[in-house]
């Protein structure tokens, strides 16, 4: 690498910002306004403002000298401020924005200014209270946020890998909406005085820009770029960072995602040239995130289109710039280029071959080498070769316990279309062999037991008796936060759990999900409308949630088929478990156990008010499915999502690999071909390089048995989960245990309301020709704002949907790809209780289903309208769409003979839901 000359601020010189920020109480006591002031005091450190000012403590310019660096607010910023004691005016949020008023400079040692809420301010509650704040606020910059978490908040915010800089003199000044800071002050008394000082949240590094006398640099500097290789970090990415009452908690390579090494600045109006004199020298600062960085390295790029590069050491070592501090690189000199052979080779896996053998074609090998710069003009072809083929990626590396032939393994040729290098790569041809199957019994699903018990036997719990773990927080269960509701929640270990009462998925990213309710004739269970509503909450109606119970529960689930050394009480929920929580004050929450008797199966709760009438109610699908969207199975797992293409144009939608609420009835017979890899080990030709090539036959099962198993059913636009059959014959799964031990039917329409309060009744109206559930009909039921014309509009979750968080009903077109082109004819093998279907798009019998997944959908036959009762159970399969078809009736998947992925059919019958990820 080449090296430029340079000057670097030693390490306890490195800029800590901070502020001081009074909180003055309006009034005494508990609902008092919490009025902040701001101003800036040096004898307790650098007040914190959001432009770098370029003065040091003593209010001179910045210098080798300077400790600190002042930082000014501006007009425009805004700070967030969360304490979980207070409240505000209206609203449940525990936190509130304010704008900053900056006042004059004044004196050295002080900068004055105001600051006021943005909307409603903060109130004082009662006791301690524990104050947290972060700028930019959410509001100001949308990548940022702060939320209480169970010991004190979390803060989240992303440092972007192309960052702009605003020209000012000979300084580029960065966004500062980047520039992240953070305060806390625990342990305040209602209506004390509160002192929250702000420091930050980015690793800041300045560089100052020069050229030397005698190689002056003619073309203008249009870029400058910083990069590290150190492995256990990342410059840019989303970030995670927690706050405790004792401060920030250090953050770590696992509390960034889509992390990256390099960031660029790209200079406006064309870029500047550099000059040799100091007093013309520009500065320009890069905002990383909050981790030491070292291993860096800077490029600048010039409007030539060369390069001049320097590695941040000191001699031989590599310069640390400490976290959450802000560093000086002073004085750079770039020198003129260095001409240089650079060497690129790399490998392109192919994609995972199937089982049954053939050719794939997409492995590619990259292999050249560029002189100088100047990649374009210098580039040279290198040839490779291959050096050998071995059973481990960590054998091909060493390049120990090679294969002894290529036809000791499945791989059966590896032919390149050349091995004389290039810069867009040498396609490389995969011949294989098929798997080896083995006939044997294939289980669909992961045995239970695997996932309710550790390696030592003992059981996994979720939540305590004292705590119970919320299942609209997935991440933590607490119930501070609340991260998206739903109307069917998945649990997969016994434990204790809640439900937060909110109507069907009303909030969603942890805000309010107003489109999901504000529809034409959309009601609660009073039968008002809520189009026009502020709040989802079930506190919300006018009455407060009283009482739960369970409308249904199956009492034979699957059983545990490992039961050693277990001790099992009879029943997975008891009545005396489900009850309401909360109060007034904050959201309510509907408590209940699944005890260590843990089956397989649904169970229906409902929520009452004060005169028993049903508020809302909730399917618990109990499981030992975990769905891949809640971080769940991988994409090679047979209990992974599919994504399937449905027509010719390449669209695609995402399926659960099972229907809603789906209990496997058993195993199935089939034949199972075991994965392999082989790792082909290859050398660029003339020097010491190499790269490994993966190639990958993955597991695979092809099923040729029964299948059995069983689901619930739904009516077209409802929420509510009815009574599955035994998944044999048109009989219900009997016995049941709740209140309601069979399945009730009315053959008349009713009304939304009166449906919300009977999640235990059909509804048919087969005699009166409109064959629709519902007195008031919505074609919006399912999709937001749908009409029966808008056919394969993207659905738009509402407040009725039935399904688990992340998913949806399907789209109209979504089944299209089960059949081959125009036809009914199936995409996929039939076989006894459903059907197999291929997740890629065919036009023809002809196109080749190499490398596509399989999707099983049960023939878990329907319910009637007429009379509720099961019908064509293991014969015909059904699922709907979210796309009405008229006033009556609705879209769904029909297969049986043949596949008609968009069949119409009344929506008083009652189908299964087969949920797609939201698009």
């Amino acid at each position: 690498m080449k090296t430029l000359t340079r000057y670097i601020m030693a390490a306890g010189i490195a800029i800590a910002v901070s502020a001081a920020v009074s909180c003055v109480k309006e009034t005494e006591g508990e609902g008092g306004t919490i009025r902040f002031g701001v101003s800036t005091v040096y004898e307790n450190g650098p007040a914190t403002k959001t432009v770098y000012s370029g003065k040091d403590q003593n209010n001179q310019a910045i210098s080798s000298t300077s400790t600190a660096e002042r930082i000014d607010w501006v007009s425009t910023d805004k700070v967030r401020i969360l304490c979980s004691q207070a409240s505000l005016l209206s609203g449940s949020e525990k936190y509130a924005d304010y704008g900053i008023t900056p006042g004059d400079a004044g004196t050295s040692s002080s900068h004055g200014a105001t600051i006021n809420p943005v909307g409603n301010g903060l109130q004082w509650g009662t006791g301690t209270h524990n104050f947290y704040a972060v700028y930019p606020s959410y509001v100001q910059n949308s990548a940022s946020t702060i939320a209480v978490n169970g010991t004190g908040a979390t803060v989240t915010g992303s440092i972007p890998s192309s960052q702009s800089a605003t020209k000012s003199g000979y300084v580029f000044k960065p966004d500062m909406n980047n520039a992240y800071m953070y305060a806390y002050k625990p342990g305040v008394s209602s209506g004390a005085s509160v002192s929250l000082e702000f420091k930050p949240l980015v690793t800041a590094i300045e560089f100052t820009l020069l050229t030397k006398d005698g190689d002056a640099i003619t073309s203008k500097l249009t870029s400058v770029k910083l990069s590290s290789s150190q492995t256990g970090s990342y410059l840019a990415g989303s970030f995670t960072a927690g706050l405790t009452t004792s401060g920030l908690t250090a953050l770590s390579k696992s509390d960034i995602t889509g992390g990256g090494n390099e960031i660029t600045i790209t200079l406006p109006d064309g870029g500047v040239l550099l000059s040799t004199d100091p007093d013309e020298a520009y500065t320009v600062t890069f905002l990383t995130l909050p981790l030491d960085q070292t291993n860096l390295t800077l490029t600048l790029g010039f409007e030539d289109s060369s390069q001049r590069t320097l590695e941040l050491k000191d001699g031989d070592t590599w310069i640390t710039v400490p976290a959450c501090r802000k560093t000086y690189i002073w004085k750079l000199d770039a020198p003129l280029t260095v001409v240089t052979d650079t060497y690129v080779f790399s490998v392109t896996n192919p994609t995972d071959l199937a089982y049954s053998g053939g050719t794939s074609t997409n492995g590619k090998v990259v292999s050249y080498k560029y002189t100088g710069e100047d990649i374009a003009a210098n580039r040279t072809d290198v040839a490779w070769e291959v050096d050998g083929y071995y059973p481990t990626e960590a054998d091909a590396t060493a390049g120990t316990n090679k294969y002894g032939s290529i036809s000791s393994t499945y791989l059966t040729a590896y032919t390149p279309s050349s091995t004389s290098g290039g810069y867009s790569g040498n396609s490389v041809s995969i011949s294989y062999s098929a798997g080896s199957g083995t006939s044997s019994t294939v289980n669909l699903s992961t045995e239970i037991t695997q996932m309710l018990k550790s390696n030592t036997g003992a059981y996994v719990q979720r939540g305590t008796s004292s705590s119970y773990w919320n299942l609209a927080n997935p991440t933590t269960g607490a119930r501070t936060a609340i991260a998206e509701t739903a109307n069917t929640y998945i649990v997969n270990a016994p434990g204790y759990y809640c439900i937060p009462l909110v109507m069907g998925n009303g909030i969603k990213n942890g805000s309010y999900n107003t489109t999901a309710w504000k529809q034409t004739n959309f009601v609660n269970y009073k039968g008002t409308s809520i189009t026009s509503a502020s709040s989802p909450l079930l506190q919300d109606t006018g009455s407060n949630p009283a009482g739960a119970f369970i409308v249904w529960e199956e009492a034979d689930m699957v059983a545990l088929t490992d039961k050693t050394n277990w001790t099992l009480p009879s029943g997975c929920i008891t009545s005396s478990s489900v009850s309401v929580g909360g109060s007034s004050k904050t959201i309510y929450w509907l408590n209940f156990q699944i005890t260590d008797a843990i089956k397989q199966g649904c169970i229906i709760l409902a929520v009452t008010d004060g005169s028993s009438n049903v508020m809302w109610s909730w399917n618990v699908w109990v499981t030992d499915y975990v769905p891949q969207n809640y971080g769940g199975y991988s994409a090679s797992s047979e209990l992974a999502d599919v994504e399937c293409t449905y027509d010719a144009s390449g669209n695609k939608v995402t399926f659960m690999p099972r229907n809603l609420g789906w209990v496997e009835g058993g195993s199935t017979t089939g034949t199972r071909y075991a994965g392999a890899s082989v790792f082909v080990r290859l050398k660029q030709t003339g020097t010491t390089n190499y790269a490994v090539m993966k190639v990958t036959r993955p597991e695979h099962s092809v099923v040729t048995g029964g299948h059995a198993g069983h689901c619930p059913f739904y009516q077209f636009g409802r929420k509510d989960a009815l009574m599955p059959s035994n998944g044999t014959n048109n009989t219900d799964l009997s016995p049941l245990y709740g209140k309601y031990t069979s399945l009730l039917n009315t053959n008349a329409k009713q009304t939304a309301a009166t449906a919300i309060n009977n999640p235990q009744m059909h509804y048919g109206n087969g005699s009166s020709g409109t064959y629709d559930w519902c007195s008031t009909s919505d074609n919006g039921w399912w999709c937001a704002g749908n009409t029966a014309t808008e056919t394969d509009k993207v659905t738009v979750k509402t407040i009725y949907d039935p399904s688990p968080a992340g998913y949806t009903i399907p789209r109209y077109n979504a089944f299209l790809g089960f059949r081959i082109g125009t036809s009914s004819t199936a995409n996929g093998s039939s076989f006894q209780k459903g059907r197999y279907f291929w997740s890629g798009y065919r036009s023809s019998t002809s196109v080749s289903t190499s490398g596509m997944n399989t999707i099983f959908i049960p023939a878990a036959g329907y319910r009637t309208l007429s009379n509720g009762s099961s019908y064509r159970v293991a014969m015909d399969g059904y699922s709907w769409s979210a796309v009405p078809y008229s006033t009556a009736s609705g879209c769904c998947l029909l297969f049986g003979s043949g596949v008609y992925p968009r069949e119409t059919t009344y929506r008083a019958h009652a189908h299964p839901v087969r949920p797609a990820r939201e698009q």
